[in-house]
C-alpha cells in the first residue's frame, strides 16, 4: 500500500491511515499515524538588480562586483546554469559560493566582472 503526502500549505500535517475490516479476532482494523512538513516552494531574487560598472579602460578588467542570490522559499531551489552576456562575465575566483542550489532560507553570491572590447556603452545580462 502507497500513501501520498501532498501538502497544501507549509508546516506540519498529522493524519492516520486506518486499515479497516481484518479478518484477525485480536484487531478488526490498524491504525498507521501519518506525519510531514509542508514546504513553501523556492522564491528566487537578485540583489543589487543591476550593476554599473561606470567607465572601464578596453580590454581591462574591472573590479568584481557581487550579486547575492536568495531563496525565501523552505524547499531548495536548483541552479542549473549561472551565465553573462556582453562584455561580462561571471568571477568565480572571489565572492562566488553558488554550486547547484540555494537552500530554503539560503542566499549565495555571484562575482561579475566587466571588460569591453571596444569603446561605447554596454549592457548585459547575468
Amino acid at each position: 500500500m502507497n500513501v501520498v503526502f501532498s501538502p497544501t500549505a507549509a508546516g506540519p500535517a498529522t493524519s492516520s491511515l486506518t486499515i479497516s475490516g481484518l479478518n484477525d479476532p485480536a484487531n478488526s482494523s490498524l491504525t498507521v499515524a501519518l506525519t510531514g512538513t509542508g514546504l513553501l516552494p523556492p522564491t528566487g531574487s537578485v540583489n543589487p538588480t543591476s550593476l554599473a560598472f561606470g567607465n572601464q579602460a578596453t580590454n581591462v578588467t574591472s573590479a568584481i562586483k557581487t550579486v547575492t542570490l536568495s531563496n525565501s522559499g523552505s524547499s531548495a531551489m536548483a541552479i542549473t546554469s549561472i551565465s553573462t552576456s556582453g562584455n561580462f562575465a561571471r568571477n568565480t575566483t572571489v565572492a562566488n559560493n553558488c554550486g547547484t542550489s540555494v537552500a530554503g532560507g539560503g542566499s549565495c553570491n555571484i562575482g561579475v566582472t566587466f571588460r569591453p572590447t571596444s569603446l561605447g556603452a554596454k549592457s548585459g545580462t547575468l
